[in-house]
């Protein structure tokens, strides 16, 4: 007999055994009993945790949030804009935002007694002829005038390895603008408006 037809078979059976004693019931005239006394309250205990249910299935990826918005840009770099050598033989980095670092001594990259006039790169080696623009910025001591002379003025300019004589004139010629070895301005070191 098949599962199924021995379930029906015993809920018939017991169908009819309920039905049975609802007649009983209703035959009969009850009276009402006594209530009984309130029963000791139970004792609460945790149930045995159940057992992990199974990993559900991987969700759909969602979708692409929105783009954000650009960041502001970032504020500007500081750049070398300048470099020279003075007569020290330091080499000096002027910087975009107006500082002057003095990078150190070229001593150890000179060539022979030149004094600083020659000094290497990684590819070659290069005769450096110090301008105008070393003696003007490279000195170690603010510039004291001299006085007034015949169409300028006289400054001595003093740096590391020695004093340098700067006439300016008056009005102003690029050209006359020139630093001397000499407080009597004849012994010609570099001009602003030409190579010496």
């Amino acid at each position: 007999m098949s599962q199924a037809k021995l379930l029906l078979t015993l809920k018939s059976y017991v169908d009819g055994h309920i039905q049975s004693v609802k007649d009983l019931i209703a035959s009969l005239e009850l009276k009402h009993g006594r209530d009984g006394k309130d029963g000791k309250d139970g004792i609460a205990k945790d149930g045995k945790d159940g057992l992990n249910g199974r990993d559900g299935l991987n969700g759909k990826d969602g979708k692409d949030g929105k783009a954000g918005k650009d960041g502001k840009d970032g504020k500007d770099g500081i750049s070398v804009v300048d470099a020279e050598v003075d007569l020290d033989s330091h080499l000096t980095l002027t910087l975009s935002d107006g500082n002057v670092i003095d990078a150190g001594s070229l001593e150890s990259l000179l060539g022979g007694d030149s004094g600083g006039s020659v000094y290497r790169t990684n590819t070659r080696v290069v005769d450096y002829k110090r301008s105008w623009v070393d003696y003007a910025y490279n000195w170690t001591v603010e510039p004291v005038s001299l006085g007034a002379v015949e169409g300028g003025e006289k400054f001595e300019y003093t740096y590391l390895n020695g004093t340098l004589y700067r006439f300016v004139p008056s009005p102003y010629v690029p050209t006359q603008d020139a630093f001397y070895k000499d407080t009597n301005l004849t012994d010609l070191v570099a001009t602003r408006g030409g190579i010496i």
